[in-house]
């Protein structure tokens, strides 16, 4: 249910945020006392080579990130450090660990980013070569923080890669004030990736209380960036920043979070337009309806193939999310806000829990869920309608409490959609120096199972699911962040075993079958049929056909649209003609595949025949 904004006299503190979209297509219903339960290995750690790899108190950036960059096809770890050293934090590094394939890693090795409080990482091709290039986001400039905790100039640290999983010293760009969040984006069409950024405040002023304003770095194509210019971002404390079209223009918009307006007032989302050429339109914003917003999602909510947004606050805040929805000129109607079913509700993805093909969101609460001990941690799901709406919200306890991140996969190969999400503590308490993960297995109704407890190395505060085996099982990549020594990733690799092994049942039936008289004529025939599969449901986005000709001449294929009642029906454009020798007639072979969501694939096929004589 929607409700008013809360208190206009809370008071919030500032901090960093991301999201996960995962949205699922249209799936069959399923037996959900069918699906086997998740299951993962024991954890292995590994060092970050770095301090406090997370904003104190806070959900934070994603700052592990898992991609190829030697080139192996393996995927590698990528990790901002907050800090450098464990004695003075004067200077933040990159830990890179290169992939072994078998989803281990070798230790970490190091590289100094060029600034102070690395809050993320990011990959791209900088100079046009070819080889993956990283992409820092130092919330601090090289000189740290200046007399009075004050942050200076943050800036871009950019490491181009040698090829082999090795980098070279970063190059710094300053971000024109202290930075919150980086996105990498094509913002010109020239071929060359750009930087933008949220900074929360102009150099020399405090976050919380600063002008917010946003950032544009355009590429050389060459591994450097052009001096930043700057934006006004419609408000104080910008501390989130996504790009997107959102006109229909096809040239990438910006979207920014203001935390507030003013001294107790209510954030803003600021939209600036883009101009084509990497330059932008003043900024115009929004009422979000929430105190002190953070992160950004962007998706498709009401099905209008605009892209809308879902707000949530930071994590000192309470527990509601605002969605404006997109009406596809660039503006946004009116925020609606809604109660997420507990509090600290920061962390969110998009996903489709039910299987109906709309959007629903998905939120981690540290602690307060409605009906539940006010200790412990929970989910809160709530379903989409369809049009933009959403139901109220379902609590789900997660396992522990400190509930800091969640992320969402199909980690049993059921086609549900699963969360897992990262404790600070355990149930019972947050003393000692391990904590746990819950993995809450999707029945596929929007429902959830009881949480399944894994250890990790310390306090848990990042989530991130990625195939680092390459078995086409989603692994866990879990960040902590403990004092000392050093922060740790842990990997939980997965170990779920499907019991759906049956490809889908495909049926299918071309109308007419013979093509007569042979005349060069094109004819349309009907090819109609049915994919049904009683396991894990059919996977909407995989239906294909192809027609193979004996002669050659004529090959259509493309995608197939499978109807609620699990058919089909699709025209194509056949020839009614034949060589005069072929003495058993021309042979149009249709093929029709299909996957199930547990990815096992079923393939089907009918004939049509142009005869020799109509006797055949």
């Amino acid at each position: 249910m929607t409700r008013a904004p809360a208190d206009a006299n809370r008071s919030h503190s500032l901090c960093f945020f991301v999201g996960t979209l995962v949205l699922a297509g249209a799936l069959a219903p399923l037996d959900i006392s069918a699906s086997a339960p998740t299951s993962f290995r024991p954890a292995v750690t590994y060092s970050t080579g770095g301090l406090d790899t997370v904003f104190p108190n806070t959900g934070g950036p994603v700052w592990v990130l898992a991609a190829d960059v030697n080139g192996d096809s393996q995927l590698d770890l990528l990790v901002a450090n907050w800090c450098g050293r464990v004695t003075a934090c004067t200077s933040s590094t990159v830990g890179v660990l290169i992939n072994n394939g078998q989803g281990t890693f070798r230790p970490v090795v190091t590289y100094e980013t060029g600034g102070v409080h690395a809050l993320s990482v990011a990959v791209a091709d900088m100079n046009g070569d070819g080889i993956p290039d990283l992409i820092v986001a130092n919330g601090c400039g090289d000189s740290g923080l200046q007399p009075g905790g004050v942050c200076s100039d943050g800036s871009a640290g950019l490491l181009l890669g040698n090829g082999d999983g090795t980098f070279r010293k970063a190059r710094v760009f300053p971000s024109g004030g202290s930075m919150s969040a980086l996105v990498v984006a094509d913002l010109n069409h020239d071929g060359h990736p750009d930087v933008v950024v949220s900074n929360c405040a102009p150099n020399g002023q405090f976050c919380p209380t600063g002008n917010g304003n946003v950032g544009v770095l355009l590429g050389n194509g060459d591994g450097s960036l052009q001096p930043v210019t700057l934006y006004d971002s419609g408000g104080l404390a910008a501390v989130f920043v996504a790009v997107l079209d959102v006109n229909g223009d096809h040239a990438p918009d910006i979207l920014v979070s203001n935390q507030r307006t003013c001294d107790n007032c209510r954030g803003t989302l600021g939209v600036l337009l883009a101009r084509g050429d990497g330059t932008f339109q003043a900024v115009h914003t929004y009422d979000t309806g929430l105190f002190a917003p953070a992160l950004i999602a962007t998706a498709d909510l009401n099905g209008d193939q605009q892209a809308d947004v879902v707000l949530t606050q930071n994590t000192g805040g309470g527990g509601e999310l605002a969605v404006l929805l997109n009406r596809g000129d660039g503006t946004f109607q009116a925020a609606a806000v809604y109660e997420t079913g507990g509090l600290y509700a920061t962390p969110l993805v998009v996903v489709d829990a039910n299987r109906d093909g709309k959007p629903d969101l998905v939120v981690s609460h540290s602690q307060f869920c409605t009906g539940r001990s006010p200790g412990l941690s929970c989910i809160g799901v709530l379903l989409g309608n369809g049009d933009g709406s959403f139901q109220p919200a379902a609590t789900y306890e997660s396992g522990g409490t400190g509930a800091w991140s969640l992320t969402a996969a199909d980690f049993n190969g059921d086609g549900n959609v699963d969360i897992a999400v990262a404790h600070q503590c355990r149930p019972s308490t947050c003393q000692g120096a391990t904590a746990i993960v819950g993995i809450l297995d999707g029945n596929g109704d929007g429902s959830f199972q009881s949480p399944l407890i894994y250890n990790t190395a310390a306090p848990s505060v990042l989530a991130v699911a990625a195939d680092v085996n390459g078995d086409g099982k989603p692994d866990l990549l879990i960040g902590s962040a403990p004092p000392v020594p050093t922060g740790t990733i842990s990997v939980l690799l997965n170990d779920s075993t499907p019991d759906d092994t049956v490809p889908p049942i495909i049926t299918v039936a071309p109308t007419p079958k013979l093509l007569w008289p042979p005349n060069g004529a094109m004819v349309p025939v009907t090819i109609s049929g049915s994919i049904t599969d009683a396991e894990s449901g059919v996977d909407a986005h995989s239906l294909t056909f192809s027609v193979r000709d004996e002669y050659g001449e004529f090959q259509p294929a493309g995608a197939i649209t499978l109807g609620a009642d699990g058919t089909f029906s699709f025209v194509v454009s056949l020839r009614a003609a034949r060589q005069g020798s072929d003495r058993d007639g021309r042979r149009y072979t249709v093929v029709v595949r299909a996957r199930d969501n547990a990815g096992n694939q079923g393939s089907s096929s009918a004939v049509v025949t142009v005869p020799h004589d109509r006797r055949d």
